[in-house]
């Protein structure tokens, strides 16, 4: 008898804690306010450099480095406006067969390059010519995925902190297999020999617990410009504009080109993971031996 009450009371108990749980959610469900994300006042103009020919043999893999590329600059700046501009040569673009979601708000900007080694080069072309349309100006090439819905706040936070034009700030770039990250541009290789690139403390500076330092190979095959930044590119008139400057055409564009006005600042290996950007497959960690050819 005293144990059937028992279970009785226990019942009882469970059912009027979940009507309170049921009670408390219908209520936040009738005071609670939808929330919308709030469209910021500050806009971005986004440059895709793609460069592909139509009769590739690999069609289908660059078409889906790109769709990938695409997709994650949509989800990491939901919020901001912006404009995304495709930058390629005429009968170098698979734009066409992206799916219409992506395809419908996308500007293609043709270069009129002879070498399509160097249409990343007019990337600073497009930024010229809408420099007074927008806040920040980003340039990547399209096999980079970017992760961040916080990479322009903390662009943002370094620029004011370090308040001097002169400085950019550019993310490490990895690549990934079987749950490892490795950071390819701080590794590369050379005939059959691998060479490390390492930091230098001597320029370093620490924000808000980050610290960030110059690196012996700053590429990235990404970098994101102030207003005040592209102004003072301009200005230079951009001399080392398709100039083989380091390593080959493709990383003189992305990066090494704009040596000539500024200088390129990376978090510190310890704080390596804080601002980055993925490199689609596993190309260059296969050459360089870190992985085996035939891993994924």
């Amino acid at each position: 008898m005293i144990f059937h009450l028992l279970a009785l009371l226990s019942r009882v108990k469970t059912y009027f804690q979940i009507r309170t749980i049921q009670k408390n959610f219908n209520l936040d469900r009738k005071l609670g306010e939808k929330v919308n994300l709030k469209q910021r006042d500050e806009s971005i103009l986004i440059v895709i450099a793609h460069v592909v020919p139509v009769a590739t043999t690999n069609k289908a893999d660059r078409l889906k480095k790109l769709k990938e590329c695409l997709d994650s600059i949509k989800s990491s700046i939901a919020g901001y406006q912006h404009r995304i501009v495709i930058l390629t040569k005429e009968g170098y673009s698979l734009h066409s067969l992206l799916p219409s979601y992506l395809i419908f708000d996308l500007q293609i900007h043709l270069s009129h390059q002879q070498d399509p080694m160097l249409v990343e080069f007019d990337a600073f072309e497009v930024f010229k010519e809408q420099k007074d349309s927008y806040d920040h100006f980003l340039f990547l090439e399209d096999d980079i995925l970017i992760n961040d819905s916080w990479f322009l706040e903390k662009i943002k936070a370094f620029n004011t902190a370090i308040d001097n034009n002169e400085y950019v700030l550019l993310p490490h770039r990895f690549e990934y297999s079987e749950g490892i990250k490795y950071y390819l541009d701080q590794t590369t290789t050379y005939g059959t020999s691998t060479a490390h690139y390492h930091h230098n403390d001597t320029m370093s500076i620490e924000i808000e617990n980050v610290k960030y330092c110059t690196y012996e190979n700053p590429h990235a095959a990404w970098y994101c410009l102030t207003k005040k930044q592209l102004n003072s590119w301009i200005a230079s008139g951009y001399k080392w504009k398709s100039k083989i400057v380091a390593f080959g055409p493709l990383e003189s564009a992305a990066t090494f080109s704009l040596l000539e006005n500024f200088k390129f600042l990376k978090p510190h290996p310890r704080n390596i993971n804080y601002f980055e950007v993925q490199h689609c497959g596993n190309k260059y960690i296969k050459q360089a031996g870190l992985i085996k050819q035939d891993h994924a």
